[in-house]
């Protein structure tokens, strides 16, 4: 992981330490995913760098903010379609933070119910996140969906 933070180029000369980290990057992933559960991709939007990218379970890998938001607005608009937005009702366990320098690495699991008729769903995310002027910034969004 060492060369994550190289490779991040990030001018920043402190990243902090690992519990407050920690606490930053929880709220953040909590923050992704009530947005996009209510469809407010503009705090979406706000949360990821320009070059971020985004793999979805069984899809092409995405890059450039403009093309995964396009993506994720796709994921709003299903669940708009099925009057499902706002219902899913995602619950966190265990979110795991590791951190190098100006990169740190989010690693969980969502599980979600998002009709009574349907079985319960679950998504394995990976975020990456690179801290740059004192923010967190999402450069990737990896996801693997399944149902249980």
């Amino acid at each position: 992981m060492a060369g994550l933070a190289l490779l991040a180029g990030c001018g920043e000369s402190a990243p902090p330490d690992i519990g407050t980290t920690r606490t930053e990057i929880e709220s953040l992933v909590r923050k992704y995913h009530e947005a996009m559960d209510k469809g407010d991709l503009k705090v979406v939007q706000e949360m990821m760098a320009p070059d971020c990218s985004l793999i979805w379970s069984g899809d092409d890998p995405v890059y450039g903010r403009e093309n995964a938001l396009k993506i994720l607005q796709g994921f709003i608009d299903y669940h708009k379609g099925k009057d499902l937005l706002d219902k899913r009702k995602p619950l966190f366990d265990n979110i795991r933070v590791r951190q190098d320098g100006v990169i740190a690495i989010a690693t969980y699991l969502v599980a979600f119910r998002e009709a009574k008729d349907l079985p319960p769903g679950e998504e394995l995310f990976t975020q990456i996140y690179r801290r740059e002027s004192g923010h967190w910034l999402l450069i990737h969004d990896h996801r693997v969906g399944r149902r249980r």
